[in-house]
């Protein structure tokens, strides 16, 4: 037994071996991560597919979870728009000088709330409208928020599959599920190529590394 190196002197030696592959190795969590994989810094895990950390959610975006942070978005967008156009009455009639006559007069306290309301709704509106434009253009050109700030890009993208191929790969196959929070099995498969996890040598690093774990 004491002629055998341990499983951690394993992974750092094999590390060093597949520098060129596609699978990279995590400092921090001392394992192997798949391409497009990063280290977050709050969650202290690996995230596939890393797309950012979301404060308004209190988790990582990657891979597996998009599709229910871009509905996330749009279903937001379109409650606040909502209220909007249900306040906006009320809401003209704050800005007008002597709005007694009005219909839609309100008391001083009321009138200062929906003025209130209706300024943050318009800007929660304009936010997350702006939120959804700019990952929808990420979503159709394959890419995350981390990749759009790296230095280093390929050209042309390689993981872009052209606008419609990029949207399947997020909402899935079915057109009838896209508005649906919930990945289904069907596209499990496409979801885990998107996710860097059907890549040879990355299978063969993590099957050796899970192997590792198993005779500790």
């Amino acid at each position: 037994r004491s002629g055998l190196s341990s499983p951690r002197a394993d992974r750092e030696s094999s590390a060093r071996r597949a520098q060129t592959s596609c699978a990279r190795w995590c400092k921090k969590c001392l394992n192997w991560k798949p391409e497009r994989c990063h280290h977050c810094s709050v969650c202290r895990r690996c995230v596939l597919k890393m797309d950012h950390h979301c404060v308004w959610v209190v988790n990582c975006v990657g891979g597996k979870n998009y599709k229910m942070f871009l509905l996330f978005l749009l279903y937001g967008f379109l409650t606040s728009l909502y209220t909007v156009c249900a306040l906006m009455p009320y809401f003209l009639t704050t800005l007008q000088v002597h709005p007694e006559s009005d219909p839609h007069s309100l008391s001083p306290f009321n009138a200062a709330m929906v003025f209130a309301s209706g300024v943050l709704d318009i800007g929660f509106s304009f936010s997350l409208g702006g939120f959804i434009i700019m990952h929808l253009n990420l979503l159709l050109r394959n890419r995350t928020t981390i990749e759009m700030y790296e230095k280093k890009q390929s050209s042309p993208w390689v993981y872009d599959l052209g606008p419609y191929k990029n949207f399947q790969q997020v909402f899935g196959q079915r057109k009838r599920s896209w508005l649906i929070p919930k990945i289904f099995p069907e596209d499990d498969c496409t979801l885990n190529m998107a996710c860097g996890l059907t890549d040879l040598v990355t299978e063969g690093l993590l099957d050796n590394d899970d192997n590792d774990d198993e005779t500790v």
